[in-house]
């Protein structure tokens, strides 16, 4: 059996199946060639990593409902005044994080990731949904807001299941929309 055959093998071992699923893989694992199993065994890695990442933002959400502790809110809002807004107004219920730049959104994240993202569509050099796209490969229950001015907006915010709020929406507004986005995630969790 060739290296990428055997690891595919061990790979397959680490996932949650049943003895049922794991042989059904494993004989189709077996029955690929070379480089075919390289690439199943390259799949099932990153399948593991995301089932880690996901399990990694699992604990961190159910600690912080053991401990009490505050949900996190990412803000990547350009407009000065309406991203000092929203951090009075979001302040009394999450530990919020205003960001000027997308690249400071990485900063720290991978141990701590936001429950939710609040954004701009059109970012310095990035967009908004590229924004959540990089903090849902940490959590992938980050909850998603992007601001909009256009139907069109609106319509990719849509695409990418990230809820759009109008630019000319008020910041309390969008305090209840995260609160009750929170709860409904909230209820998902055993």
């Amino acid at each position: 059996m060739s290296d990428a055959k055997q690891r595919a093998r061990q790979l397959l071992e680490e996932l949650p199946l049943t003895d049922r699923q794991r042989a059904l893989y494993q004989r189709g694992a077996d029955a690929l060639d070379d480089a075919r199993a390289e690439e199943a065994a390259e799949s099932l890695e990153a399948a593991l990593n995301g089932a880690e990442r996901a399990v990694d933002a699992m604990r961190g959400i159910l600690e912080r409902r053991r401990t009490g502790s505050r949900r996190k809110v990412l803000v990547a809002i350009q407009d000065d005044d309406y991203r000092r807004r929203l951090q009075e107004v979001l302040g009394s219920d999450f530990d919020v994080q205003l960001l000027t730049e997308p690249a400071e959104a990485l900063a720290g994240v991978e141990g701590s990731p936001p429950d939710v993202v609040i954004s701009d569509l059109q970012l310095p050099a990035t967009t908004g949904l590229q924004l959540l796209e990089r903090m849902r490969r940490f959590n992938r229950l980050t909850t998603g807001f992007i601001r909009t001015t256009t139907d069109e907006e609106v319509g990719q915010a849509a695409a990418h299941r990230v809820a759009a709020y109008p630019a000319a929406g008020t910041a309390e507004g969008l305090r209840r929309a995260v609160l009750s986005a929170l709860d409904e995630t909230e209820q998902l969790l055993p």
